[in-house]
């Protein structure tokens, strides 16, 4: 049954914002997030449960506790949330993902913050136009 396991359920978030660090294309959501959670003083908040994501184990390096390989950390003073994942979820998974997480969202009043990235290659495909991007002269 999918579902999220909050590990503290009394801590208290006031409307909190998540950002989104599911690898996807060009890992940028998921480098993003990483940082924050090194950054920041985050915590381990909850463990997603949902259809699409495969049984695995997971851990960080700086604490050998097990937790799935989807998670969520929290830091409450910026009323902030990270989803951080250690797999894919498969695009045929990803509808069932969605609304687990979207439901889950819902309940506890969350904003997300999607961070993507889109390859050039993917652009050229699609006949949209790039743009070059250069470093500042300096």
């Amino acid at each position: 049954m999918a579902h999220v396991t909050v590990e503290n359920p009394d801590l208290s978030l006031d409307d909190p914002f998540l950002l989104d660090g599911l690898p996807g294309r060009g890992l940028i959501g998921k480098l993003v997030v990483d940082h924050v959670l090194d950054a920041f003083d985050i915590e381990y908040y909850a463990g997603v449960y949902c259809e699409g994501i495969p049984p695995v184990a997971a851990y960080r390096s700086n604490d050998s506790t097990v937790r799935p390989p989807v998670q969520v950390y929290t830091d409450p003073g910026r009323d902030l949330l990270a989803l951080v994942s250690d797999v894919p979820v498969s695009p045929s998974d990803a509808p069932e993902f969605a609304d687990c997480m979207v439901g889950w969202f819902e309940e506890r009043s969350v904003t997300p913050i999607l961070l993507g990235g889109l390859s050039q290659e993917s652009e050229v495909e699609s006949g949209e136009r790039s743009r070059e991007v250069r470093p500042l002269d300096r």
